[in-house]
């Protein structure tokens, strides 16, 4: 055979390996450039919630029916667990949905361990899951074991241990490594591509033989499997639940750090959002100026708070505040001012009358002087919880002032 054919040959047969003219063997990855460059990409995070923090209002969002409970425990993990109640749930999601950019892929990871088996109805689920509840791509326990799901408009579709497609994890699959979910916590991860469509594996980090930890992939959904899209939202919630169905014992699950990642540098696109509040009197008991908070049909879109501004013409110091959370009185929530109400993902109060409670999370003091007091904050990257509202506050020390404000929204969609 002639050097060129048999060159020819050996590339493809091992397409990316070949001899070139100079008889010295090359590897040609398949993520290389068109110059044989290989190619590496970073990994961003969106979302990282350490559990060591416990929970918090500007984090998470807890919801709980019948005797469920969520809980900081000593060991670093965040305890979800129903109590004894039948119908009772417990569910922690992330405050944020995790904005996904087409072209990427992205990747969900959690720390999960059980200090029980499920019985009867009960089950757990963790993973991603939009904001409408209805799609969701996460893994499942139940009394007949592991499981992963596809959630697409309210339709699981559940694939068994025994039934996944790469590795069972029993110690007879491809990495022989056995997962027994029942005595150690593991961290599950979840990698995904979506244009509507696109793969969804999921993974286990282990000790395959012996070795340094890795993932071992399980299970993958592809496009061959969708009859549309794999899911109608890829923006989701990192979240855990668990659930008794008609069973009345507690079932827990302890949950470590979550994670939410763009494989790839982030960089999304984004719009500015923003209304003022004419001259308002503020006196020594806070005063709400300008709240935002999510339309309902918008919550899978990550906020955050941008910018503040605020002129103080009075006589007396006034101090500022911005809070999430917290019950408004007399508030009146629109599309704010000169916005198309189809492009902007939040809506407005500038009429409220009182606040009660929420959490401070930065203070501003803006002193008269013979000019009016003036400041201006800008790129502030305080997220706006999607079940929540974010406030600007103000009052004074004693006395009054009147004080014109305003706050800006970054929609990164």
């Amino acid at each position: 055979m002639r050097q060129g054919s048999w060159q020819r040959k050996l590339y493809e047969d091992f397409s990316g390996a070949y001899i070139d003219e100079t008889k010295s063997v090359r590897i040609q990855a398949e993520n290389s450039s068109q110059f044989g460059e290989i190619l590496t990409v970073q990994r961003t995070p969106i979302i990282e919630l350490n559990s060591s923090y416990g929970t918090s209002l500007l984090r998470d969002i807890e919801v709980v029916t019948g005797s469920g409970n969520i809980n900081a425990t000593a060991l670093g993990e965040i305890n979800v667990a129903t109590g004894a109640t039948a119908g009772s749930t417990a569910q922690l999601d992330s405050a944020e949905a995790a904005r996904y950019i087409p072209g990427y892929g992205a990747e969900i990871g959690m720390g999960i361990r059980f200090t029980g088996i499920p019985t009867g109805d009960q089950r757990a689920i963790w993973g991603g899951k939009g904001v409408n509840a209805t799609d969701g791509i996460y893994f499942m326990y139940d009394a007949l074991g592991l499981a992963v799901v596809l959630l697409t408009a309210g339709v699981e579709r559940i694939i068994r241990r025994a039934d996944w497609n790469i590795d069972s994890v029993d110690g007879t699959g491809p990495s022989g490594f056995n997962l027994d979910e029942t005595a150690n916590g593991y961290i599950y991860q979840i990698d995904f591509t979506w244009y509507g469509y696109g793969g969804i594996k999921f993974s286990v980090v282990g000790t395959p033989q012996g070795l340094l930890q890795r993932p071992i992939p399980l299970h993958a959904f592809t496009t061959e499997d969708y009859d549309s899209t794999s899911v109608r939202d890829p923006n989701m919630l990192v979240f855990a639940e668990v659930g008794n169905g008609t069973t009345a014992s507690d079932f827990a699950v302890q949950v470590g750090g979550r994670q939410y990642s763009i494989v790839g540098q982030y960089k999304p696109k984004f719009r500015y959002t923003g209304d003022v509040r004419d001259t308002t009197t503020i006196t020594t008991t806070p005063q709400p100026l300008v709240s935002f908070r999510f339309k309902e049909a918008f919550r899978n879109r990550s906020v955050k708070l941008d910018g503040l501004n605020a002129i103080n013409s009075g006589n007396n110091n006034a101090f500022f505040e911005v809070r999430i959370g917290g019950a408004l009185t007399g508030a009146v929530f629109g599309t704010p001012t000169n916005y198309i109400p189809g492009e902007t993902a939040v809506e407005s109060d500038k009429t409220a009358t009182a606040i009660t409670g929420g959490s401070v999370v930065y203070p501003i003091q803006a002193v008269p002087t013979a000019k009016d007091s003036q400041f201006t904050f800008l790129t502030l990257d305080l997220d706006l919880p999607a079940l929540s509202t974010i406030t600007l506050v103000a009052y004074t020390l004693t006395g009054t002032t009147d004080v014109i404000s305003g706050m800006q929204i970054r929609e990164e969609w």
